[in-house]
């Protein structure tokens, strides 16, 4: 027999230039559909503007440099359970590859609803300043996300936008790259520590060009295989899953306001990257410069390993990786 959950879902109304918040309860058994998709939690939908970017990366990289789209579908892929694209008549990059089109669900978005708030929000306030393709559009897929409960992965234009005009107030959460920005929590610790390690020897500077995440998985990917390959086979793993479960509890507390989480989440992070480099202890035990082609550094394994909450062992992992094997430049 299927389980059966309570979905509310927001329908905002158009009526002149207010916009009504309407909410109804449905019942929907564990394998129903809505509009021929079902909902799922811990999810995230990518636009498929962002997704040419990424069949592109994925044809021609050839494990070499990659775009700030094509890194974060590698992060997508690692922190949410599942990914979706908007089902259209833009989704030209289907076909190019069959590894990302496995990766990929289908996710209708013909809603008519959606398309006349986001004409109304672009024309009433933005029609000036920006072009409809970034716009409206990006006001379009956020609503479109908030409909079906997923994080929305907006390309890069799309994402600034979003980030500078922030048109919250039309949906009833804030679902942005929401993941991927708690992950920064880590990465912005780790920033820290090396701009601390710069100082000690003689104001150097160290060029981190992309999350831990992503140089994780790329550093780590064989020459037979691809990135997308090496993060497929990461997100079975058991630490990763626990870890994606971890997020997923986190959300739920942010969802009933106790935003001690937030904090926590900080802290932890805080105290991963200081169990493995103690700068004020001076447990740097070595390190190794380079002159030629290009400094670099590399420090002597010495990490002490906590025993602390085993959802948080996969960012242990991805600190001891930053300071024990990470390939950075230093200027």
């Amino acid at each position: 027999m299927n389980k059966k959950y309570v979905i509310k879902l927001t329908l905002l109304i158009f009526n002149g230039l207010l916009y009504n918040s309407v909410v109804s309860e449905i019942w929907v058994s564990e394998n129903a559909l809505i509009n021929n998709e079902v909902i799922y939690i811990n999810s995230i939908m990518i636009d498929n503007w962002t997704l040419d970017s990424i069949a592109y990366d994925h044809r021609h990289c050839s494990n070499g440099e990659i775009s700030d789209e094509y890194a974060r579908f590698l992060s997508a892929v690692i922190l949410w359970d599942e990914i979706y694209y908007p089902d259209n008549e833009k989704s030209y990059w289907k076909g190019c590859n069959d590894m990302i089109d496995a990766v990929l669900k289908p996710i209708s978005d013909k809603v008519h609803l959606f398309e006349m708030q986001s004409e109304d929000l672009y024309c009433k306030y933005y029609k000036e300043n920006e072009s409809s393709l970034i716009a409206k559009e990006a006001i379009r897929y956020l609503l479109i996300s908030d409909f079906y409960n997923c994080d929305y992965l907006p390309s890069k234009q799309r994402q600034e936008f979003l980030s500078i005009n922030k048109p919250y107030e039309i949906v009833k959460r804030i679902n942005v790259l929401n993941r991927i920005n708690y992950m920064n929590t880590l990465d912005n610790s780790i920033n820290r520590t090396f701009a601390e390690i710069g100082k000690i020897f003689g104001n150097i500077e160290f060029v981190i060009k992309r999350p831990v995440l992503v140089d994780f998985i790329m550093q780590n990917t064989p020459k037979d295989m691809t990135y997308l390959d090496v993060a497929l086979h990461l997100r079975q793993e058991g630490s990763v899953v626990k870890y994606r479960q971890y997020l997923s509890d986190v959300e739920k507390a942010i969802e009933k306001k106790q935003w001690k989480v937030l904090s926590e989440m900080f802290q932890y992070s805080e105290k991963i990257v200081s169990e493995t480099v103690n700068i004020d202890k001076r447990s740097i035990c070595s390190a190794n410069i380079a002159i030629l082609p290009m400094p670099s550094l590399s420090f002597s394994k010495k990490i002490n390993v906590s025993k602390r909450n085993i959802h948080l062992s996969f960012l242990e992992t991805l600190s001891q990786f930053a300071f024990d094997g990470r390939n950075l430049l230093m200027v």
